[in-house]
């Protein structure tokens, strides 16, 4: 059964979408049309979770997750950084800095520039907020 949430996320991607091209760059979810003030919450609290998630976990872990979800990874400033395929145009980056000496873990989520063109704030948080159980279940799963 569709999660009915996520049903609406979809009727709204298929009202919304224009066909503009998927932008290679990402930005915060705060930095998408709208965001500030959902997408800035939406960042901290998707931090959050990833940090949780990345806790006690070695790299392979991660990576082996993150495959399970036909994930594409990419170069990047980050440790890791995984393309995570939500929607046809709709790509969810997730960029991920394992501890060292100075700094704990840290992940982040963000989206394709053109994400406003398929989905609200709204909407993208919820997505973003999928991601993040799925990444969750589908570890437990493994």
């Amino acid at each position: 059964m569709i999660d009915e949430w996520f049903h609406l996320v979809l009727l709204h991607y298929m009202d919304l979408a224009d066909e503009t091209s998927v932008s290679d760059a990402f930005v915060p979810f705060a930095d998408q049309q709208e965001g500030l003030i959902r997408g800035t919450k939406f960042d901290h609290t998707a931090a959050q979770a990833l940090r949780a998630f990345l806790t006690g976990k070695r790299a392979e872990q991660v990576e082996a997750t993150l495959k399970a979800f036909g994930t594409a990874f990419v170069p990047s400033n980050a440790d890791l950084c995984a393309i995570l395929p939500f929607l046809p145009y709709y790509p969810i980056a997730m960029n991920i800095w394992f501890d060292d000496e100075e700094f704990p873990r840290e992940g982040k989520l963000l989206l394709s520039k053109s994400a406003s063109h398929y989905l609200t704030i709204e909407d993208a948080v919820m997505a973003g907020e999928f991601v993040s159980r799925k990444l969750e279940n589908q570890y437990h799963m493994l």
